[in-house]
């Protein structure tokens, strides 16, 4: 299972007309591929600062950790380490970051040198599972996971692994969405088809709260962005900006992001197309109740 994630990720890398990075790097403008669940309407209808709302939301998280500088911190499941640059531009943290694809994490070398060339944001990167982490017990102050845990099979693993290479008072950070106890069978099908690349597809709230209290990790905080996703979620906002400042743009850009035998023009507006149903659908299961987009902090005990 792991492999198909890593595949799923692990696509070309391409710098062509200012975009840098793999798989829907374009939407966040080059470095985040976490969404923008920030609704003020300076940032939600203005496509341009989308990144922006990303970057505002993973730095909140990073503040309720309480980093200080020149502390060791571990990025699970770093991407192109738009986050990552954002915590050691705030808090000059040493970041090493672990991930399944390979090519992500060239584009993640690559984007930390242009963003800092004398002093990159990431001090090493690992081409490793969060499963099963090549590290040593206690070896890291604290951890952070952005939009990743929906994607990883078995989060018991996972949340063990986190657990065992964090120090004695170490903290960790998760920033995701979770399916609530009212997830019905469809809406769970749904997801994993339009977005997760687990069989497990999403997990639940309660499940990963559990799993936390079983390897020593205590919830002390936790933040919720679902109303905020909810609003921006909808065709009279998401919708209209996507469809006038968006759409054209992705349309120009796939054909350079996915280069694949057969392919043919019309292919980009199909998908342009389904990434904007498959956003507006979040929306959707984010009112009625049935997903929700939290952030959680940690410590080890």
């Amino acid at each position: 299972m792991s492999e198909e994630i890593r595949r799923y990720y692990d696509q070309q890398v391409v710098q062509e007309a200012g975009i840098t990075g793999a798989g829907l790097v374009w939407f966040m403008g080059r470095d985040h591929l976490s969404p923008s669940y920030v609704n003020r309407d300076e940032i939600a209808l203005n496509a341009g600062l989308w990144r922006l709302g990303a970057s505002e939301r993973c730095l909140n998280l990073f503040q309720a950790m309480g980093i200080r500088d020149n502390e060791l911190v571990l990025d699970v499941g770093s991407g192109i380490g738009g986050p990552g640059r954002d915590l050691q531009a705030a808090f000059n943290s040493q970041i090493v970051g672990i991930n399944l694809s390979l090519n992500q994490l060239i584009s993640l070398r690559q984007l930390s040198r242009l963003a800092n060339p004398d002093n990159p944001s990431y001090t090493s990167v690992i081409n490793a599972d969060v499963q099963a982490l090549p590290l040593t017990p206690t070896s890291f102050d604290h951890a952070f996971s952005i939009n990743v845990f929906y994607h990883i099979p078995n989060p018991d693993l996972a949340i063990a692994e986190i657990s065992r290479v964090l120090k004695g008072d170490g903290r960790f950070g998760l920033d995701d969405w979770f399916l609530t106890d009212q997830a019905s069978d469809r809406t769970i099908d749904t997801l994993r088809l339009k977005w997760s690349t687990s069989p497990q597809g999403f997990h639940r709230f309660s499940q990963i709260t559990n799993l936390m209290r079983q390897h020593g990790l205590r919830v002390t905080w936790t933040f919720d962005y679902t109303y905020e996703a909810a609003a921006f979620l909808t065709e009279e906002r998401f919708g209209r900006v996507f469809d006038q400042q968006v759409r054209s743009r992705l349309i120009e850009v796939f054909p350079r992001l996915y280069q694949y035998p057969g392919y043919q023009p019309a292919h980009a507006v199909l998908a342009a197309d389904q990434l904007r149903e498959d956003i507006l659908y979040m929306g959707e299961v984010y009112r009625n109740g049935q997903v929700v987009y939290r952030q959680l902090l940690v410590e080890k005990f």
